[in-house]
């Protein structure tokens, strides 16, 4: 009778242990259920994010293609003189301060790009240049000049750039010699972050005389010729001179 109970209750216990195993192994099978369950809910909500942020890369770039392919619109300008000696050796063209182009950096009008700065004495729809740039530009004051908001989506840096020294008064040739260290660093003083085109004319001032400089050149890179580019502060000088030209660079 005995061996009877005892052969039951290891009976008992090896299907209570087998019934515990199998509710071990369903709960398992639970969990990983419920874990893959939210996985598959996390990942699914990752590829709406990953779909959603696709498309808005995909509407900026239709957006930013159509910008590009728009059309800056020409914009017009009563031509003024630059009232002040000083404005007119900076190369800038100036309006007042009110005037919608004041809120851009440069403009480029015919072939060349000038850098827009804001004067007091420019009244508004009136666009100030100097007297080397009406030159350059073809235009005499009052008339009217169109020209329009330069946005470019790159202008390469001038690693060398080409200039001839002149007097500033053609009919007043003044024979003198300049320091080459000087001459750069007021070059870069004055015009650094300007961009500036082949055949430009630009006036400056160096130790109290007025002179004015063309652009014969212009390099980028290690040697490619660009038709404009972006004066920096390692912008190497090379200076050109002609036999009629009375100015001279003393070299280092």
């Amino acid at each position: 009778m005995k061996m009877q109970y005892n052969s039951l209750n290891e009976t008992t216990l090896a299907t209570a242990k087998a019934n515990l195993a199998r509710a071990e192994d369903e709960l398992s099978l639970a969990i990983a259920k419920a874990n893959l369950a939210r996985a598959e809910d996390e990942l699914a909500k990752a590829q709406d994010i990953l779909v959603a942020r696709h498309r808005e890369v995909q509407a900026a770039a239709h957006r930013l293609a159509r910008f590009e392919k728009q059309r800056v619109p020409d914009v017009k300008r009563v031509v003024k003189t630059i009232p002040d000696k000083q404005s007119a050796l900076t190369n800038l063209v100036y309006v007042n301060e009110t005037d919608e182009i004041a809120r851009y950096a440069f403009i480029e009008a015919g072939e060349f790009v000038f850098t827009v700065g804001i004067h007091p004495h420019i009244f508004a729809g009136c666009l100030g240049l100097g007297n080397l740039q009406r030159k350059i530009l073809r235009v005499a004051t009052y008339d009217e000049i169109n020209f329009r908001p330069y946005l470019p989506k790159s202008v390469p840096d001038i690693t060398m750039l080409y200039i001839e020294i002149a007097n500033f008064a053609e009919n007043n040739l003044i024979e003198c010699e300049l320091n080459v260290d000087e001459l750069i660093a007021c070059f870069i003083r004055g015009f650094k972050g300007q961009i500036f085109s082949r055949s430009q004319i630009v006036a400056f001032e160096h130790n109290g005389i007025n002179y004015r400089f063309t652009v014969s050149n212009l390099m980028a890179g290690t040697s490619q010729e660009v038709s404009r580019g972006l004066l920096r502060e390692n912008t190497t000088f090379i200076f050109t001179n002609t036999d009629q030209n009375p100015i001279k660079i003393q070299k280092r």
